[in-house]
């Protein structure tokens, strides 16, 4: 049934009850907090939202767009200025942070406008801070990409599972090849040596060493 309180003021003190044989299914305290027991279900057409107002000029959002199926969580807004879109969930699973559209089929797509500051920080207080490129089984690459508008892998810095090798990718070419022998390649994906130099068909020389202004080629 339905209980309202009135005599009591106090911050743990309820003053909506409702329950059934069960117990307990919603309630609402003088401080303000609402307790839920099982699902709650925002029935209707179009968005759908949660607000989360202080009583003042500061809002924020969970949105259910019907339209595209996904959620927006949205923070610092005012009435009149209204609320920034921080985070987007689409109907694909895909997040984006700071944009509405995340790119290709990325899980998760970052975006900022910090005027060249770090957009994603991964810190570790107590330890060394690690991030993990893992391929899903033994013979696939872990790739990191340099992307720009018109290529998201106009840069690479690719490690090859299936022969523990790994590939400098510049301007969409392979420039530099470490074999898992440890000997390295310039210009050639198949090092024979420590250091090997492949030049191609450029007869300028393969290694210059600049005294001054002043170049050796041989």
């Amino acid at each position: 049934g339905l209980q309202i309180h009135a005599d009591n003021t106090s911050a743990s003190h309820r003053a909506l009850d409702v329950r059934n044989s069960g117990g307990q299914i919603f309630g609402v305290y003088n401080d303000g907090l609402s307790v839920f027991s099982g699902d709650i279900e925002l029935n209707g057409s179009g968005t759908r939202q949660i607000r989360f107002d202080d009583g003042t000029d500061s809002e924020g959002a969970i949105v259910f767009d019907e339209i595209t199926d996904g959620f927006i969580f949205k923070v610092g807004g005012t009435p009149s200025s209204g609320k920034i879109d921080a985070l987007h969930i689409e109907n694909t699973g895909q997040v984006g942070i700071g944009t509405s559209a995340p790119i290709n089929s990325a899980k998760l797509h970052v975006k900022g406008n910090g005027g060249g500051q770090a957009i994603a920080v991964f810190e570790d207080d107590s330890a060394n801070a690690n991030v993990l490129i893992k391929a899903s089984v033994d013979d696939k690459n872990s790739i990191l990409n340099f992307g720009d508008a018109s290529s998201t892998e106009i840069g690479q810095v690719d490690y090859d599972h299936a022969d523990n090798s790994m590939r400098f990718v510049v301007n969409a070419s392979e420039t530099i090849r470490i074999a898992n022998t440890g000997d390295v390649g310039i210009g050639d994906n198949n090092p024979d040596g420590r250091l090997t130099v492949n030049h191609g068909t450029n007869d300028t020389g393969h290694i210059t060493v600049k005294n001054g202004d002043v170049a050796h080629s041989f």
